[in-house]
């Protein structure tokens, strides 16, 4: 057994892992950023070492800074977690040849796994079944388009190298394939440096089934039953339950059997998780291969009553698998739900702050994960995940009541949480009901469950908006402070927070800077909500919407006085946008402020087109820039840029220009593109030389 690992990571999963460790009698070794001088990993381990300053790439991501301190500190393994380099096959390959074991599988399997095509190729030699697709890698449009013709509409188009939803498009139709194509690659030239692509058939409505496995060096593999994740926000999980509601005891069996199977099929040593998407019609498919902890693993560990991080440890160290599969046995019904520092009512943005105060719930059957605690200050360079609430039952319904009272115990003051957000989730009977019923599509009006976008509400009318309010989502905000990530299952949550319906249909206050238990409003004497909200417009160039800016607004108050508020409007924002200023609104009768929505309103520029991220437009260049090749100024919202043009180039051709597109509101390292479509103008009068001269070549041609 190992004297000392090294935990390559931050937050709640290191917390978890020095726990394990020290139950185990094995010495933690914690690293930190400068960021998290003060973090609770680095509290409760036996040494730690600072790797860097703040950001991730020069800390928890830079393998030379993390391998030095693990040959320093005298570790003898490295435990990786999930995320930064969990799943880096150069970093375990690193690792074994300093002679330090990766607690994880080899890099050869993380290679193998982590990229989709070759996974879909080992699955399918493997028998295990896959969505109809691509058989090769894809790298051009061409060659997607015959594949996605052979598929059939929809498809969905994904990065071989992608994750958390980077790289993923869905295509309806042949018009919007190339589009789609091109900023899905882009995407994964951006995040992950691999423009190799594959194309699948798009399944419709689908549920997000993930089976829990373990392998040893021996060739042992067993399954420990699977989690529910269908509840996603971006492809983002929000809520994760084990067993699922949704397959019946013959149906886990089977896909269970194959998990295994398709682990056996790469020789898979440590824990690992199959994933699998389940159809209407009860038909699975092999999704992808996580080769790491998952974030949700504590469910699993509820129902099985196993230590999941201990099993990591004794894998890796060689010890044989401790249990078979005759040995697992699922017992009650378990919960977790993620606890995020962000706003759900202003698009889910990051809410990095100090923790004032914090009382955690307890009780038999709940389970708290977190590294925060009062006065602990939580910084803005990382993932937005602060807590996980896990809590577990004798059956579904306990432990959704279970959930709600933890939810309703819990209360986190200083910062913005998802709390009242998750809360909303379990209280619904209705949405409750539908989302058994039918899954995804219960939440999505517009597009689906597993859909990007249109394709209307696949169970008519008669259900209507479970949500209620506007249906208007109002575009994408990822949950996590970093990346970026497309929709992959829709987001089913927007809309509960647009309009004046919202959760279980009663106006609820969230105090401004704090996340507060569901029921303390309703005993706090306010009685009936005030309207106290103050609306307001205003109108940027498209520009200003590129770069960001800053607005002077008037506004005139009740008694006809008037003030004047200087408003920072956000690079990236979309018209029809608002922002929500709180305390600039109305005062109710109780003294309380409300607050001030502000729509931004996006004028047009003549000769540009947005769509999404991405900028269009048309440029002129002369007949002989286009036979001979040579130069092109092409306007863009940052200025003109001058671009090379092919000798040949003809009338049609797209010239791009990456990142000169919009920028992202959730990311400012992300931008969309900017694409001019060449027009080649036709001089109108020609000189008797000039003439002369373009009849000889039209003669040579």
């Amino acid at each position: 057994m190992f004297q000392k690992i090294l935990i390559a990571n931050r937050g709640e999963i290191a917390v978890r892992i020095i726990r394990a460790c020290r139950e185990m009698g094995i010495k933690t070794v914690a690293v930190y950023s400068e960021a998290d001088r003060d973090a609770l990993h680095t509290l409760l381990a036996d040494e730690a070492i600072c790797i860097g300053p703040a950001p991730s790439t020069e800390s928890y991501l830079d393998m030379e800074r993390i391998l030095t301190a693990c040959v320093v500190m005298k570790a003898d393994a490295i435990h990786p977690g999930f995320g930064f380099l969990s799943e880096n096959a150069r970093f375990a390959e690193l690792c074994e040849k300093c002679n330090i074991r990766f607690i994880g599988p080899s890099a050869e399997i993380i290679n193998k796994m982590g990229n989709k095509s070759e996974a879909r190729k080992t699955m399918m030699a493997a028998g295990v079944p896959v969505v109809p697709g691509s058989k090769e890698p894809v790298y051009t449009v061409e060659e997607g388009l015959k594949t996605a013709k052979e598929v059939g509409f929809p498809v969905m188009i994904k990065a071989s190298s992608g994750g958390g939803g980077k790289g993923m498009r869905v295509s309806r139709s042949e018009e919007d394939f190339e589009a789609n194509f091109l900023n899905a690659q882009m995407e994964s030239v951006k995040g992950f440096s691999d423009n190799t692509m594959y194309i699948e058939r798009f399944v419709e409505n689908p549920r997000h089934i993930e089976f829990q496995i373990l392998g040893d060096r021996y060739g042992n593999v067993v399954h420990l039953g699977e989690r529910d994740c269908s509840i996603q926000r971006r492809h983002q999980k929000v809520l994760e339950e084990s067993p699922s509601a949704a397959i019946s005891g013959e149906l886990r069996k089977k896909m269970g059997e194959t998990a295994v199977r398709a682990a056996k099929a790469v020789g898979y040593e440590n824990a690992g998780t199959i994933e699998f998407l389940l159809d209407k019609d009860k038909n699975f498919y092999f999704m992808e291969m996580n080769t790491r902890i998952q974030v949700e693993h504590p469910v699993t560990e509820a129902v099985t009553d196993m230590d999941l991080i201990k099993e990591q440890i004794r894998i890796a160290a060689g010890e044989p698998l401790s249990v078979s599969q005759e040995d697992i046995k699922i017992s009650g019904h378990a919960i977790e739900c993620r606890i995020n520092a962000e706003n759900p009512e202003k698009n889910f943005m990051p809410c990095p702050g100090m923790i004032t105060d914090i009382h955690l719930p307890g009780g038999r059957g709940v389970r708290v994960d977190t590294a925060v605690y009062n006065n602990y200050r939580i910084p803005p360079n990382y993932d937005s995940m602060i807590l996980k609430l896990i809590v577990r039952d004798k059956d579904r319904e306990s432990a959704i009541a279970k959930m709600r009272s933890a939810l309703g115990e819990l209360v986190i003051e200083g910062i913005n949480t998802n709390l009242d957000f998750q809360y909303d989730i379990l209280s619904d009977p209705e949405k409750k009901k539908m989302y058994d019923q039918f899954g995804f599509a219960a939440f999505d009006q517009g597009a689906g469950a597993y859909s990007q976008q249109g394709g209307g509400n696949p169970y008519g009318s008669a259900y209507g908006n479970p949500f209620g309010g506007s249906g208007n989502n109002g575009g994408y905000h990822e949950f996590h402070f970093e990346g970026n990530a497309d929709d992959m299952f829709g987001d089913f949550f927007d809309q509960m927070f647009h309009g004046k319906s919202r959760g279980f249909g009663s106006e609820r206050y969230t105090r401004s800077g704090s996340s507060r238990h569901p029921f303390e409003d309703a005993f706090s004497g306010r009685g009936m909500a005030e309207d106290l909200d103050l609306h307001a417009e205003v109108s940027i160039r498209l520009e200003e919407a590129a770069s960001g800016c800053e607005k002077q607004i008037t506004l005139r108050n009740p008694d006809g006085t008037t003030n004047t508020l200087l408003v920072k409007i956000p690079a990236g924002i979309e018209s029809g946008k608002s922002i929500r200023l709180r305390g600039k609104g109305h005062t109710g009768s109780n003294g309380r402020r409300g607050d001030l929505l502000l729509k931004v309103n996006v004028e047009e520029k003549k000769g540009f087109e947005r769509r999404g991220m991405d900028i269009y437009t048309t440029i002129q260049i002369p007949y002989t820039t286009a036979v001979f090749g040579g130069e092109a100024r092409v306007s863009t919202l940052y200025g003109d840029v001058v671009c090379k043009i092919k000798e040949g180039t003809q009338s049609g051709s797209k010239l791009r220009l990456r990142g000169k597109g919009m920028v992202s509101m959730n990311d400012a390292y992300v931008h969309g593109d900017h694409y001019a479509t060449i027009e080649i103008a036709v001089p109108r009068s020609l000189n008797r030389t000039a003439r002369q001269k373009l009849m000889e070549y039209k003669e040579a041609c």
